[in-house]
């Protein structure tokens, strides 16, 4: 990129830029499948330039209890799986020494072929998590006094960045959450995007939030896909909620840049009780096998059932266990604060699934994303 990018003398930034991981939120309810770090990986591109910090792996080493991953940038993180780490899992992992942790989700899956949250796949969503804590670590120790970094809260294992960093001479105040539950188990995603509370909202406050905010997010197969034969931005915004502005700078940008894009003011959802509903309905399904168990003698029936109990564990129950209901109703699924914000994503085209199964954000994707985002924060700044 030819801009300079550095990390800025102001204490406050003027735009904000908020772009989180969801450890193992891969799959969600109504068939959709995500890379959950898109937004972490342009996020962390803009601070890891301004840095001049080298997010690939250096080393991983494991112990049959806890995984350690070692950046070129100095940084590290260590993390356990509930169900411990074989041999064959650390011999697996190796191989993705070299790799950009930055590409949390990608990295993973090229070892392990998938990732898998609730509890499913412990290995490679602590794996994954690993990554992404060691870019934060990373980041913080090149510069400990103007990068902070707090845990997401006493239950989760997750962390906070926040700096600012200068591009073209605007100050743009960033926050990166990594969302994950200890042992592997996430999604648990209350601190994600730029939603202002507990010590996350504490870190904002000292950065200059609340923002106006382009909240990055995820590459994502939903029923959005089958409108469109290639992958296209997604610029999501609320009229009466969120900051039309940011989605204008946002539109805007994207046409200058010639990228595939379309806008919707109608995709953000805050119904609480509509999203409580999906646990009821989720443990409607749980009942019917439970009874269907109970009643059969046949193995080749109580084979069946679990193995639909697993799918819904590993797929569905990941739309909607990420968040509370508090939290949603507040901020809508992307973790939005009141009035400042405007959400890019990217949706992936009808027939990209058939070939890829679950998205991957590539390095053009990542390219893009940094592309759109910086153009709207010129924009943003000249308002």
């Amino acid at each position: 990129m030819k801009e300079k990018l550095a990390l800025s003398n102001e204490k406050y930034g003027i735009v904000g830029l908020t772009g989180h991981v969801g450890i193992a939120h891969a799959h969600g309810a109504n068939n959709y499948q995500q890379d959950d770090g898109g937004g972490f990986c342009a996020a962390g591109t803009i601070v890891s330039k301004a840095l001049g910090v080298d997010t690939r792996v250096r080393e991983i080493s494991c112990t049959t209890e806890k995984i350690t991953v070692k950046l070129m940038g100095g940084g590290s993180a260590s993390t356990m799986p509930r169900r411990r780490v074989t041999p064959q899992e650390t011999a697996m992992m190796k191989r993705a020494e070299g790799k950009d942790a930055l590409f949390s989700q990608g990295v993973a899956a090229e070892v392990f072929g998938r990732v898998y949250g609730q509890g499913v796949a412990e290995t490679a969503a602590c794996f994954q998590a690993a990554l992404a804590l060691s870019v934060l670590d990373s980041f913080k120790k090149a510069d400990p006094d103007r990068v902070f970094v707090v845990p997401e809260s006493e239950e989760n294992a997750g962390a906070i960045l926040g700096t600012v960093v200068e591009y073209d001479g605007i100050p743009v105040s960033v926050v990166m959450p990594v969302n994950f539950t200890g042992g592997g188990l996430g999604p648990d995603e209350d601190y994600e995007g730029n939603f202002m509370h507990g010590m996350k909202g504490e870190m904002m406050k000292k950065i200059g939030y609340p923002l106006p905010t382009i909240v990055a997010e995820s590459k994502v197969f939903s029923v959005l896909s089958e409108e469109s034969d290639h992958n296209r931005f997604l610029i999501r915004y609320s009229e009466d909620k969120g900051d039309p502005s940011v989605a204008k700078a946002l539109e805007e940008s994207c046409k200058d840049l010639s990228v595939p894009f379309f806008v919707r003011n109608d995709l953000l959802n805050y119904d609480a009780d509509s999203f409580q509903a999906l646990s009821s309905k989720f443990a409607d399904k749980l009942e019917k096998i439970a009874t269907e168990l109970r009643e059969t003698e046949i193995s080749s029936v109580k084979v069946r059932l679990v193995g639909e109990l697993a799918k819904l564990v590993s797929e569905d129950a990941a739309g909607f266990t990420y968040m509370s209901r508090s939290v949603f109703a507040q901020s809508s699924s992307p973790g939005l604060h009141p009035g400042t914000s405007a959400v890019l994503s990217m949706i992936v085209g009808k027939n990209y699934i058939k070939d890829h199964v679950i998205p991957i954000i590539t390095e053009s994707d990542r390219d893009d994303y940094v592309r759109v985002i910086l153009s709207a924060v010129k924009k943003l700044a000249q308002k």
